[in-house]
């Protein structure tokens, strides 16, 4: 049933999503050339000149739009689906409670995936238009990320390569922590003007959104504070490059297992709610 229930979710979601795709793909090439006219300075018209200021500004526009969207739209139809009318049909369905949840939170999570995917696709067009001396961007860009594998590789071999899959678990950790909390916020309202009401929701998911991003600067702030009150740095600058990695796979490890409790308790809440909802809106 989890299966079903999925299809349909992807499929309310793939209309508008393949619209901004292509949007974004298409756009990334005049952009990148845009780009690539204003670094060489190669535009002497200025309407030429304002016209490719306005298509770079576009396209990276579009792109924190599109990205927002990744995770918005997953969160709108979940506000919907249990918040408003729709929860009468929604809960006669035949299904757990947990189907119709963890369908929501895949469906969202596998938008933003691809949303992601298809960013960075467009990000590397935008990058193979863009002069870099001699090359493109696109090359620099290849050449510095081959370098930084291989001397990781270098330095700690296995032990690396498990760092940058612990990066990876931690950025999934991360964007499940952020969409369930979305759903706790859309589940905790029931208002019946739904027209204005869902988009100030929305609004605020996307600050959550970003939110999640702005409290690591205070956090990084403050682990820099007590580490300049302490002797970590000079207990640091006395390890290896494998010791130095160790720690840091721990850190990972140990903001992982954080980040899994968060998520439990954010799934569980709203797990709760919907299970014990008798009002619907």
């Amino acid at each position: 049933m989890l299966k079903k229930c999925l299809k349909y979710d992807l499929k309310s979601l793939l209309f508008i999503w393949s619209v901004l795709s292509t949007a974004i793909i298409t756009l990334s090439a005049p952009a990148g050339i845009s780009m690539g006219m204003m670094i060489s300075d190669s535009v002497e018209n200025e309407l030429f000149a304002t016209l490719a200021v306005i298509c770079i500004a576009l396209y990276f526009t579009l792109t924190c739009g599109y990205l927002i969207y990744g995770i918005g739209a997953g969160v709108r139809r979940f506000y919907l689906n249990f918040r408003t009318d729709e929860a009468y049909l929604t809960f006669t369905l035949p299904v757990k409670r947990s189907t119709l949840l963890n369908s929501k939170l895949l469906a969202t999570f596998i938008s933003f995936a691809a949303t992601f995917a298809v960013a960075m696709i467009s990000i590397l067009i935008f990058l193979s238009f863009v002069p870099d001396g001699d090359s493109t961007a696109l090359r620099s860009f290849f050449v510095i990320i081959g370098e930084g594998l291989k001397e990781a590789w270098a330095d700690g071999g296995i032990l690396s390569m498990i760092l940058i899959l612990e990066f990876i678990i931690m950025a999934i950790e991360i964007t499940v922590t952020i969409i369930l909390a979305c759903f706790s916020f859309a589940n905790r309202t029931n208002e019946s003007n739904k027209g204005k009401k869902i988009t100030k929701k929305i609004i605020i998911g996307i600050l959550i959104y970003f939110g999640f991003g702005l409290l690591f600067i205070p956090l990084m702030v403050i682990i820099g504070t007590i580490i300049s009150y302490t002797d970590a740095v000079a207990i640091l600058g006395t390890l290896s490059d494998l010791e130095s990695l160790a720690v840091l796979l721990l850190t990972m490890n140990i903001l992982n297992m954080a980040a899994t409790i968060v998520n439990v308790s954010l799934y569980y809440d709203n797990l709760n709610i919907i299970k014990n909802k008798l009002n619907l809106a």
